[in-house]
């Protein structure tokens, strides 16, 4: 059986973070394409509000219940803000009928 060499151990060594790296590139470069699509825009609005009202539930619950917190309800309102701010930005933009 072939024992690895240093040589051979070193070369492997070098390839394991240049393939990282360009998988790492090529993620930055699916989530700038991502973010500054203006298709997508309506959608990431609309996943952060999600995120921004279920982060508000889950304070909530582990909050123990009881009364709702000042920043529990910041967190839906900011929720509202972005639902209502993307309705609004997408109300002139359909296409008309004739």
């Amino acid at each position: 059986m072939d024992r690895p060499t240093i040589a051979g151990i070193a070369a492997r060594v070098r390839r394991v973070p240049a393939a990282g790296l360009q998988r790492l590139r090529r993620t930055g470069r699916a989530i700038k394409h991502l973010l500054t699509d203006r298709s997508a825009r309506p959608a990431l609005a609309y996943l952060l509000a999600v995120a921004l009202a279920g982060a508000s539930v889950l304070k909530f619950l582990v909050g123990g219940g009881g009364e709702i917190a000042s920043d529990e309800m910041l967190l839906l309102l900011a929720s509202v803000g972005v639902v209502l701010t993307m309705s609004l930005s997408l109300s002139g933009n359909a296409p008309r009928r004739r």
